[in-house]
């Protein structure tokens, strides 16, 4: 009982004491931006399918089909995508002069806009995005960036645009049969001598 009765407090004074910042791009979701989450994740080394892709009309599985780019078949273009599809929080527990700019005070809850990849991620109050932050412990004595504790994670989904040498354009999940950039794998080349072009790329 008393470990229940101690939860219940904790729970209480966050909410009461802490102030819950809202982002306005929250009214705009879902939405499409040219973008990724992760390091280097914009970056693919081999623009030829390694299996067989579907394209889609729009980025969504429900959308009709397009087209398909089989497998070696060679790709004109390609262009990441994310899907936003609802917003993370995070508990702040060091304010830079942004945050601080916006009334944020040190326990006071910020929109998660987008994670970067090696900790960093950006933060969102009101019309104010792209305010730079980072998780918990990666800060290292840097005053211009916020340091956050993640509450809840953002929810979005990765597609890429394609192009094919036909001018077909469609869209696939990310995860379909694309090279990125940490799976360089030169026993799935299309030929031999796509060795030399990988490295190029």
């Amino acid at each position: 009982m008393k470990l229940i009765i101690y939860f219940l407090l904790n729970f209480f004074s966050v909410s009461v004491f802490a102030t819950i910042h809202l982002c306005d791009e929250s009214k705009k979701l879902p939405k499409i931006i040219n973008s990724c989450e992760g390091e280097m994740c914009a970056f693919y080394h081999y623009d030829k399918a390694l299996e067989d892709i579907t394209l889609y009309e729009k980025p969504s599985l429900s959308s009709s089909k397009v087209g398909m780019i089989k497998k070696c078949e060679q790709f004109k273009s390609l262009d990441v995508l994310m899907k936003m599809k609802s917003f993370g929080t995070a508990k702040v527990l060091f304010i830079n002069k942004e945050l601080k700019d916006h009334t944020v005070k040190v326990g006071d809850v910020v929109t998660v806009f987008q994670y970067q990849g090696e900790g960093y991620l950006a933060l969102c109050v009101g019309k104010k995005k792209e305010i730079q932050g980072v998780m918990e412990g990666l800060r290292d004595g840097q005053e211009d960036i916020a340091e956050v504790s993640s509450l809840k994670d953002t929810v979005n989904e990765a597609w890429v645009k394609l192009t094919t040498l036909k001018g077909v354009v469609g869209y696939t999940p990310r995860e379909s049969n694309i090279m990125w950039y940490a799976t360089i794998d030169e026993k799935k080349l299309c030929e031999p001598e796509d060795v030399k072009k990988l490295k190029q790329l």
